[in-house]
């Protein structure tokens, strides 16, 4: 199988307007720059990548001010779930569905790909899919960037992993293809064992005579602020970025309050290190850097 038959084969459903996202270099992953990992979208397949270390996004993505990112706010599609270090770290025997294309990415370690049928479009049922799937360790969370979420990686049929611990460049292999194998999100959910329900909204209740804080305001005015979401939810940089895998600043939001109910809002951040982190944590790192501003 061909990179570019792969990239037709996962992406045959893609959404009006969305591109695939590969990317490509020859250096090991460990000592590339940054932007080497940023990639391209795939506008024809005669640009899909073949040789080095070669990649593909699990997601499609549309353009914002007429350019294409691989970036969450982007996000068209998840078309497909990807299994990685298996056989490794990941034992065989774990695994309960047949991958649609697995490959071997290095001497006894492949990657399982499950293509979804139809794409899944919720972001956030897609990033609990992935989420849930790493905690219950049917895929690493990697340290190369882009490696959780909706805009992991994961590598081509055709390719060359060459890095520093393999004895020499490793060409890809094709184990097994499976063309018209597909699956629904809840059916590998079930298979797994996964519960994609989403986490109930932490809330805080204050007296009904309390002002409620200005955190937008103070959000704007720190630079975290980034776009609104609807519902009264709105895109922040999470206070604790700096422990997200990648130092990843997406991922996070806070929902206004709502003075009928006397609440005061709600936060969530969808990365595995802020698992248990609510309003309550905002508002103390907030007062935090209110104070140590007022005492500089």
């Amino acid at each position: 199988m061909t990179n570019a038959e792969f990239i037709r084969l996962m992406f045959a459903k893609l959404p009006e307007g969305a591109l695939p996202w590969v990317t490509a270099f020859s250096s090991p992953p460990a000592e590339v720059e940054r932007g080497a990992w940023a990639g391209w979208p795939v506008r024809r397949l005669g640009g899909v990548p073949s040789v080095g270390n070669t990649y593909v996004a699990v997601s499609s993505f549309l353009a914002s001010g007429g350019r294409y990112r691989r970036r969450k706010v982007n996000f068209s599609a998840m078309h497909m779930v990807m299994f990685d270090d298996i056989g490794t770290k990941v034992p065989e025997r774990s695994i309960a569905l047949p991958f649609t294309v697995m490959v071997e990415t290095s001497p006894g370690n492949c990657q399982g790909w499950l293509k979804l049928d139809p794409p899944i479009a919720d972001r956030d049922l897609a990033e609990r899919l992935v989420e849930r799937m790493v905690a219950a360790g049917l895929a690493t969370d990697g340290r190369d960037p882009g490696m959780k979420g909706v805009t992991r990686y994961g590598r081509l049929p055709e390719g060359t992993n060459n890095k520093p611990r393999e004895l020499g460049p490793w060409l890809h292999r094709v184990v097994e293809v499976r063309e018209h194998l597909t699956y629904k999100a809840d059916e590998i959910a079930e298979a797994y064992g996964l519960d994609l329900a989403p986490p109930p909204a932490r809330t805080t209740r204050v007296p009904r005579d309390a002002p409620l804080p200005d955190v937008l305001g103070r959000l704007h005015g720190l630079g975290m602020y980034q776009t609104p979401l609807g519902d009264g939810w709105h895109a922040i940089t999470c206070p604790w970025s700096h422990e997200h895998s990648g130092g990843v600043t997406t991922g996070s939001a806070y929902r206004e309050p709502a003075p009928e109910n006397n609440m005061v809002g709600a936060f969530k951040c969808f990365h595995g290190h802020c698992e248990g982190r609510g309003i309550g944590h905002l508002f103390r790192f907030l007062d935090h850097v209110t104070t140590m501003g007022a005492k500089a």
